[in-house]
């Protein structure tokens, strides 16, 4: 299978279509509305239901806890996730496609990534953007620091090298080609990796499935809210037939 052919046209399909998911989220809410946008700064991410910004929207705002955004001392737009506990930083949202763009905070992505269990939050990769496999990680010496390894079977993961060795990776089903077994010894294996993780691009784009809200958002041209009163039921505010009683689940 040539893995890496797939990953370079997924990165490629992801380039062409992502700015433009991110280009337009629609409608506003009004700015007297409890729940009106926010933002960090200027040029941050707008926050509406189903997220809420802690500090600066009241808790009926978000669809629930995991949805929940923060401002940090550099006023840049922060999603925390408490196990394993992991900052990311909130890039873009696209409400019409249900798309959240982030990247870590701090660390490699790749190292911390392999202690999220994606199954325990909100949210899944997005897809075809993202292709997710099973991968092999290798730990390899250098020979005269010069790598020895066809970079067509693999991809290099500098942020997890250490002095005079070098982390290369490969999808698990691929035949272990030109590696040395006296060099190199297996680290581990991983599913939670993606296509642009391994071009060491670091950006995420994660998708939520709840509530539902696209057909709202993209066929009514209005904007998702809870219902005043209601914890399962949301309205779809300045849309063409301005919907009530939409459930969220």
């Amino acid at each position: 299978m040539e893995i890496w052919r797939l990953i370079t046209v997924a990165i490629t399909f992801s380039s062409l279509v992502i700015p433009e998911i991110f280009a337009n989220n629609g409608s506003t809410v009004p700015r007297d509305d409890d729940c009106a946008e926010e933002n960090c700064s200027p040029n941050g991410p707008i926050v509406r239901f189903p997220f809420r910004l802690k500090g600066k929207q009241p808790e009926n705002c978000g669809y629930n806890a995991g949805y929940e955004l923060n401002c940090d001392h550099m006023n840049r737009t922060v999603l925390e996730i408490s196990s394993p506990s992991m900052k990311f930083l909130v890039k873009n949202i696209s409400y019409k496609s249900q798309m959240i763009q982030v990247n870590l905070a701090e660390g490699c992505q790749l190292k911390r990534l392999r202690d999220l269990d994606i199954s325990a939050i909100q949210f899944q990769f997005s897809s075809p953007a993202y292709m997710v496999d099973r991968y092999t990680l290798f730990n390899c010496s250098l020979v005269n620091n010069n790598t020895r390894y066809s970079s067509y079977w693999y991809r290099r993961i500098s942020c997890l090298d250490t002095p005079g060795y070098e982390v290369l990776a490969t999808a698990s089903n691929n035949e272990i080609q030109s590696l040395s077994v006296d060099l190199c010894t297996k680290m581990y294996d991983t599913n939670l990796v993606s296509a642009e993780i391994f071009e060491m691009k670091n950006m995420l784009n994660l998708t939520w499935s709840l509530p539902r809200c696209k057909s709202c958002e993209v066929h009514e041209g209005g904007i998702c809210r809870r219902k005043n009163g209601t914890n399962n039921q949301i309205d779809c505010y300045g849309g063409k037939t301005y919907k009530f009683g939409m459930h969220v689940s």
